[in-house]
């Protein structure tokens, strides 16, 4: 059976060459970078303070996989006040007013940690452009941690080989991600918010609009469960579907989403079909990313992309290489 998936996205491909570039250099760069990790460090860029992780915090303190919980927000005056995340911003309530934004720069998250607490000092506020056109920017929060050994904040980022104070963790509220399964673990939970550092997953998921508080569809609802799951194994290349990466930090891949919000600025023409993919991983493999088709073979059974039918599958995103 063969089928084009070409006309899914109307796509003319042609060759086109194109330097690399950051996320934040050239938001509308048609190349985008895969995430697994990062260089500096040995199997995760999520967020972290004394070597404990938070990925995700509870607004009433309950602990994360890693025994982080959340104390509250410490103003610039020394008080502790609660904070909360509301929608995709965080929210320290003092006895005068709601504080965000720009005004939480000088104030910290306090955390509690099997080593005792810690505070992450908030440096910066900034917003990005977001990679859907026409779509609402992301905020992103500059923190660093303080703790006795760093009483000023001079512990460095909480982002793993990130400047110290750049504006590089974003806030998804509500939702929380397992990192190991690459699905969403927690949904419509208001308590909980994922700290997302500018490499991972969960970061351009939210980049490309599709976090759970962004309008996706319409303008109106946000994408769905299913189909912030599928880029996140889009992303992260898990092509089975149970976890595993087949990618590393700083391999280029072209995405498109067969929605239409997700297109490159120049149609690359020439480009290599990698695969087409739904919540459950790749529906079908042509050339991955980074390695070959027999070191994903030895996990899973994949059929090259013209051997399926692809009206048959919800498809979400398509990528080429």
């Amino acid at each position: 059976m063969s089928h084009s998936i070409f006309p899914l996205f109307a796509l003319s491909l042609s060759l086109l060459a194109i330097g690399c570039t950051t996320e934040e250099t050239d938001p509308d760069q048609t190349f985008r970078t895969t995430t697994i990790g990062c260089g500096q460090c040995s199997d995760s860029n999520s967020p972290q303070v004394d070597d404990f992780e938070v990925p995700e915090l509870n607004e009433d303190g309950d602990a994360n996989g890693d025994s982080v919980s959340l104390v509250g927000a410490i103003t610039p005056g020394n008080v502790l006040v609660p904070l909360e995340a509301i929608g995709d911003e965080l929210v320290a309530h003092t006895a005068g007013s709601d504080v965000m934004g720009l005004e939480l720069i000088g104030y910290k998250l306090r955390v509690n940690t099997p080593n005792g607490l810690f505070d992450l000092l908030i440096t910066a506020y900034e917003h990005y452009e977001s990679w859907a056109d026409g779509e609402a920017d992301i905020s992103a929060y500059g923190l660093r941690y303080a703790s006795a050994e760093y009483p000023t904040g001079d512990g460095g980022s909480v982002c793993p080989g990130y400047p110290d104070d750049a504006a590089v963790v974003t806030v998804i509220g509500g939702e929380t991600y397992d990192r190991e399964h690459k699905v969403i673990a927690i949904q419509g939970d208001d308590d909980w918010f994922t700290l997302a550092c500018e490499g991972q997953a969960a970061y351009k998921m939210k980049r490309l609009n599709y976090g759970p508080n962004q309008d996706f569809r319409a303008g109106t609802d946000p994408a769905t469960p299913a189909e912030r799951t599928a880029t996140l194994k889009m992303i992260t290349a898990d092509y089975c579907g149970a976890g595993t990466s087949y990618t590393a930090q700083g391999t280029e891949v072209d995405w498109f989403d067969v929605g239409g919000t997700i297109l490159p600025s120049v149609p690359p023409t020439g480009a290599l079909l990698e695969a087409l993919w739904t919540d459950t991983g790749a529906v079908c493999l042509d050339t991955p990313r980074l390695v070959t088709r027999t070191e994903v073979e030895e996990e899973c059974d994949l059929p090259t992309c013209d051997e399926i039918d692809p009206d048959k599958y919800a498809i979400v995103w398509s990528t080429y290489i």
